[in-house]
């Protein structure tokens, strides 16, 4: 999606016009593609934040034994 997102800008940019129907389409797509990459990041966040709670709590286990 955001390689179609990006061929689309650049082409405008160099003047190729489009719709106000597809730019409009397009800003909503951007607005869903970010709104997607930050879920993402945030389910990424929060496996490596479990990933380091169970490494301490592994070298606390390991210290008491």
């Amino acid at each position: 999606m955001n390689e179609l997102l990006s061929i689309i800008e650049n082409t405008s940019l160099i003047g190729i016009p489009y719709p106000d129907a597809i730019k409009k389409g397009i800003k909503v797509l951007q607005k869903k593609t970010s709104k997607m990459d930050n879920s993402f990041q945030q389910m990424i966040n929060a496996l490596e934040d479990d990933e380091k709670e169970n490494e301490k709590e592994n070298k606390e286990e390991n210290q008491h034994d």
